[in-house]
C-alpha cells in the first residue's frame, strides 16, 4: 500500500532558516500591501526565534509542509509503517508496528532549493 501521509518533523523543518534579509528581498517584488503583509506577518514569528535560538529569521513549517505535496523532490523520504496513539497520554503519537500503515517521512530538505521554491511561488512562479 503506497503512503497516503506524510510527516515533516520539525528537525527536519529546523534545517531551513529563512532569513529577515532573505524574506524582505523575496517580497521586494510584490506589490507594497502584498509584502507589507508578509513582513508584519513573520516579524513576530522571527522576533521569538531570535529569542529562543538565536537567529535573524525563522523555520518555515507551514512552507516546508505545502512544498512537500507541491515539490517533493525538495526532501529525502523514509516510508516507515506505523500505528497511531488514539488514547492514553500521547494521542497521535507514532509508533512504529509491522502492523502499522505506511507514513512517509521527510529525512532530509535541500535548504537551498526550498527557500529558492518559495521565493518562486510568492512571486508566482511555483515550479521547483
Amino acid at each position: 500500500m503506497a503512503p497516503r501521509l506524510t510527516v515533516i518533523p520539525l528537525d527536519t523543518c529546523r534545517r531551513v532558516v529563512l532569513r529577515r534579509a532573505r524574506l524582505a528581498a523575496m517580497v521586494s517584488e510584490l506589490p507594497e500591501r502584498a509584502a507589507r503583509f508578509l513582513l508584519r506577518s513573520h516579524e513576530h514569528y522571527m522576533n521569538a526565534y531570535k529569542a529562543s535560538d538565536g537567529i535573524e529569521g525563522c523555520y518555515p513549517h507551514d512552507a516546508l509542509a505545502v512544498m512537500a505535496a507541491a515539490s517533493p523532490a525538495v526532501f529525502g523520504f523514509e516510508t516507515h509503517n506505523l500505528d497511531f496513539e488514539t488514547g492514553g497520554g500521547f494521542p497521535g503519537l507514532l509508533r512504529p508496528s509491522a502492523a502499522g500503515r505506511p507514513v512517509r517521512i521527510a529525512t532530509g530538505v535541500d535548504q537551498r532549493r526550498a527557500l529558492k521554491a518559495i521565493a518562486a511561488a510568492l512571486n508566482g512562479d511555483p515550479s521547483d
